[in-house]
């Protein structure tokens, strides 16, 4: 998965991580979840496609996957500082937690 700049800090504010980290933090809490990221910076993506394009007619017909080498990224790392203070939940909690928020009245913008 492709992520925001590493050397910027500017990242899509509209992609599923940062859409799911938003939720978390309106939320107030997370699901207590045993999962791995494969998260590769858009630095490092556009970089190693930059130097593909420079070898010419050596890759026609040849399909590069671009992966980060450094290893997963544990949910839990993910999640850990926009929400370490808030209580990590098994998942059907997380579910209950998720309608009481749904339920809850929202406050007009404009």
């Amino acid at each position: 998965m492709i992520v925001g700049s590493v050397v910027s800090g500017i990242s899509n504010h509209d992609d599923w991580v940062t859409r799911m980290i938003c939720g978390l933090i309106h939320m107030g809490s997370s699901p207590a979840a045993e999962v791995d990221f494969n998260f590769s910076s858009v630095d490092y993506v556009s970089q190693t496609i930059a130097a593909l394009a420079t070898l010419g007619k050596e890759c026609d017909g040849v399909t590069f996957n671009i992966v980060n080498f450094a290893g997963p990224t544990p949910f839990s790392a993910v999640v850990r500082m926009p929400l370490s203070s808030f209580p990590l939940l098994v998942f059907l909690s997380f579910l209950t937690a998720i309608t009481r928020f749904k339920e809850l009245p929202r406050q007009d913008s404009s």
